[in-house]
């Protein structure tokens, strides 16, 4: 085994077994759906948001992820962003729940006060028109209903990480703030950014920015109660030189002590940074993302087309997740442990979404 990933087991959390239910479909069969996000309630639900066409999805989970009812439909957009990474983010607070949508323009929220069962919106989060044409973004949540929208913002001409906070639950937003400007003149201009709050409320923001022709990930964290971020800091101890864009963003996290995590790619190598300066190869991939659930760090990547996977404690490789499966997302339930992940699977010609359990 490479040594790399063989530090990168050992790197992750204790060991612990996990059974895999067959992964069942989310979106009706006749229907289909494209970019899934997942998100996971204190009163133990999950919600999974997907879009189809210009129309925003939400399937529920009542059982911890054991079948979905059929998906109702939240709202529309015209030129609804959708595919590459763009599509809705959802996020909870509580009994709180918000989605971000995007298209060719904007950048939108819909909000619902009873954990998705009604929902109100959309509303304008960027407040410079056109700005977040892009249409690359995120969402996190927060404790006591915080919320926290990222985008990828054009309105000087130019690449640059805006971010936006909600206080009451997602119903309405704050200032828009500039999060990150590229002494270089720009940040990466097509990968998503990605953001994380803990439970303390410290958030951090993370982009792909392109300076000095490198295009590396850095972060950005503003303790709770803070109004300003502190420096930002680039992620792992490589480089990338790179004259364009890859188009994948990575993922940022909270680990079980507070601090965050993040994972990426670089040259086509998916990484695990759990410290600054630090990184652990896991293995060939694009497109990662991880979270930590019960102290354990679970980490999906892409491997042409199979969904891999990378848990703690033992010095396995990765193993396969899931065939046939792309832009995966996942959440862990707060109630029961419970890791839902939902991915995208093409059958024929019709994309769809399936969902797997963790237990």
């Amino acid at each position: 085994m490479n040594l790399r990933i063989f530090a990168a087991c050992l790197l992750l959390s204790h060991a612990t077994v996990f059974a895999s239910a067959i992964p069942v479909e989310v979106t009706p069969a006749a229907a289909g759906g494209a970019q899934p996000q997942v998100a996971a309630a204190e009163t133990g639900e999950f919600l999974v948001a997907f879009g189809q066409g210009n129309e925003i999805y939400l399937a529920v989970s009542s059982d911890d992820g054991a079948h979905f009812q059929t998906p109702k439909k939240i709202g529309s957009l015209p030129k609804l962003a959708l595919g590459m990474r763009r599509g809705p983010r959802i996020a909870l607070s509580g009994r709180s729940a918000t989605i971000t949508v995007m298209n060719d323009s904007d950048l939108f929220a819909f909000h619902s006060e009873d954990v998705g069962a009604t929902w109100s919106g959309p509303v304008r989060i960027n407040t410079v028109r056109t700005s977040a044409r892009e249409g690359l973004g995120n969402l996190a949540a927060g404790p006591q209903g915080l919320f926290y929208a990222t985008w990828l913002d054009l309105r000087s001409g130019a690449t640059e990480i805006y971010g936006a906070l909600s206080r009451d639950g997602g119903k309405t937003w704050g200032t828009n703030e500039l999060v990150y400007h590229s002494p270089d003149g720009h940040t990466c201009e097509c990968c998503h950014p990605a953001a994380a709050f803990n439970s303390r409320g410290d958030l951090t923001v993370m982009w792909r920015n392109a300076l000095n022709g490198s295009r590396d990930l850095w972060t950005a964290t503003r303790p709770a109660g803070s109004a300003n971020f502190e420096p930002p800091a680039k992620q792992g101890s490589g480089t990338w030189k790179l004259s364009g864009c890859p188009m994948d963003g990575g993922a940022v996290f909270a680990q079980a002590d507070g601090s965050f995590a993040s994972t990426w790619q670089r040259e086509q190598e998916v990484y695990l940074s759990a410290a600054p300066g630090d990184e652990h190869l896991l293995g060939d991939g694009v497109q990662p993302l991880a979270l930590s659930a019960r102290g354990v760090t679970h980490v999906w990547w892409q491997q042409g087309s199979k969904l891999m996977h990378a848990t703690g404690g033992s010095s396995d490789a990765p193993t396969v997740f899931a065939k046939n499966a792309k832009f995966a997302a996942a959440a862990a339930s707060p109630k029961t442990g419970t890791i839902v992940v939902a991915f995208e699977r093409t059958i024929g010609q019709r994309k769809t979404i399936f969902a797997d359990v963790l237990r």
